[in-house]
């Protein structure tokens, strides 16, 4: 059972409806709906027998009947949901069961009417249909702005007190859910459609709060039945009632705040790959960030950083995982200045993971005060991290990438 919640109810007070053609019935027949506890409301079947009533048909009674026929329920199939009863009529002579098809004008059921949830009794009769609605909220503890179910399933129990005279009905389909309302406990309300006896709702909950009380209301509609028959001529008379019941529940849950979400850059440095035709490396190749290149020969180089260290997101400033980052674009800004022009890549080009940056030097590495002295390649790039949760961010750098020239003391 949900939390707890106040049930409404819709009180119904009907007089009994005799079906015409078949006799008459000596019984007035009324239902009423009451308040139970929270998530539960009831229906009350009563069935009274009129001032001055003539003589009631009997059951099992083989002599001396004052009518021609009599008329007992026979009990075909027990199921934990309902009992299913069939009509059968006797002749109160020698308690032989007749065919209903040989007498004019006897009431003859299809075989959906003959599944009843049903209890017999006398000419006080009364049964009790119990629903009973649970109400839940998936999750129990909602982040503020994500979404939010409000589940509810409504089922039903019918209990009769048994006697053989009068039997009171309700068919297990002859009842359904209207429609429903929905308090989601905020400030916001929704009403969804009928038909089903059990509904998921959506919502989102914009606002923190340590509590709120999603309520659900069911409101429930069928029709109730007395079977009786005339005690002049033994037949059968149908009476039926509608009702309406309106069943309340709720549930308790909360609203957490958001955390704030953070995300650090990574932490990385300009690396080439370095080809001596153009075709481009698998793209989880690891960089170099010092190259040696053959001198006099054109060279094909592919931006790969170095992730030194990967991007973080942060929850309420708790590192709560790690990003993947990975080239995204690069622009050339400076390298060999003595390659072939027109074959070289010249400064300011821009460029994807897979475009080479060409390149030659000619020339030997020059002699500084400490020895030789490496050329630089300039780069400026963005990469991409994509965090934990999908979110991604760019980040833009810049390097350069030290080039030795191979071979240059042998050069002519």
């Amino acid at each position: 059972m949900a939390a707890a919640g106040i049930a409404a109810v819709v009180v119904s007070l009907l007089p009994a409806i005799p079906v015409a053609g078949f006799g008459t019935a000596d019984v007035t027949f009324q239902t009423t709906t009451i308040q139970g506890p929270p998530g539960t409301s009831f229906v009350y079947f009563q069935a009274h027998a009129s001032s001055g009533s003539t003589t009631t048909v009997p059951t099992h009674r083989f002599a001396a009947c004052p009518v021609p026929y009599y008329v007992a329920w026979k009990n075909i199939v027990y199921r934990p949901t309902s009992t299913s009863y069939d009509i059968v009529i006797y002749r109160c002579s020698n308690g032989q069961p007749i065919d209903n098809q040989q007498r004019a004008g006897e009431l003859l059921w299809s075989p959906g009417q003959q599944t009843l949830i049903a209890g017999v009794a006398d000419q006080n009769a009364n049964g009790r249909l119990v629903y009973a609605l649970n109400v839940s909220l998936s999750p129990a503890v909602v982040k503020a702005g994500q979404p939010a179910q409000v589940l509810a399933a409504i089922a039903d129990d019918f209990v009769a007190q048994a006697d053989r005279t009068l039997n009171v009905a309700v068919d297990p389909n002859g009842w359904a859910v209207t429609s429903w309302t929905v308090d989601f406990g905020d400030g916001q309300t929704a009403t969804l459609p009928g038909g089903s006896k059990s509904i998921s709702a959506n919502h989102n909950y914009s606002q923190p709060a340590a509590s709120v009380q999603p309520r659900v209301t069911a409101h429930v509609a069928g029709t109730a039945r007395i079977a009786d028959f005339d005690p002049a001529t033994g037949d059968i008379v149908m009476l039926t009632a509608p009702f309406t019941v309106d069943v309340t529940n709720s549930t308790t849950g909360a609203v957490a705040q958001q955390p704030v979400v953070g995300y650090s850059a990574p932490q990385v440095r300009a690396a080439l790959v370095s080809e001596l035709s153009p075709s481009a490396p698998p793209a989880l190749r690891r960089g170099f960030d010092t190259i040696e290149v053959p001198r006099g020969t054109t060279v094909y180089l592919y931006v790969r950083p170095i992730v030194d260290r990967e991007g973080q997101m942060t929850l309420d400033g708790v590192a709560a995982g790690s990003g993947q980052t990975s080239i995204l674009s690069w622009i050339f800004r400076s390298g060999s200045r003595d390659g072939p022009a027109g074959q070289i890549t010249s400064a300011g080009t821009s460029g994807a993971p897979a475009d080479p940056i060409v390149q030659q030097w000619n020339t030997p590495d020059a002699i500084g005060p400490a020895g030789p002295v490496p050329y630089y390649v300039t780069l400026d790039y963005t990469v991409r991290t994509t965090y934990p949760n999908g979110q991604t961010r760019d980040f833009s750098f810049s390097g350069n990438v030290p080039v030795t020239v191979a071979y240059s003391a042998n050069s002519g």
